[in-house]
Parts: C-alpha cells; structure tokens; sequence
C-alpha cells in the first residue's frame, strides 16, 4: 500500500491528475521492482494558487 500527499496547481483537473499520479507510481514501482502494488492512495493536500511576481 502506497499513500503520496501532493499539492496541485489551481486550475488543474483533480480527479485526472491523482488517476495518473496512481497509474504512473504503480507502473514504475512495478518496473523498478516486479512488485506490485494492491494500492496507491493520492491525498491532494492542497491547492497552489499563482502569486504575482515580488510578492
């Protein structure tokens, strides 16, 4: 089981992005190991809002 905390952009597809933050972990570990994992758990822990420059 594989838990990954992530902070994405404002703007960006949430449901989308955490499907391919789990296909893509799952796939290199499988690749990097021959192991296979029975979960990856994405926790979108906050949202990244642009700032102005020099603030």
């Amino acid at each position: 089981m594989i838990d990954v905390y992530c902070v994405v952009n404002y703007g960006v597809s949430i449901p989308k992005t955490a499907l391919k933050i789990q296909e893509q972990v799952r796939q290199t570990l499988e690749n990097m190991t021959s192991l296979q994992t029975q979960e990856v758990n994405v926790h979108i822990t906050g949202i990244q809002f642009d700032t102005p420059a020099g603030e």
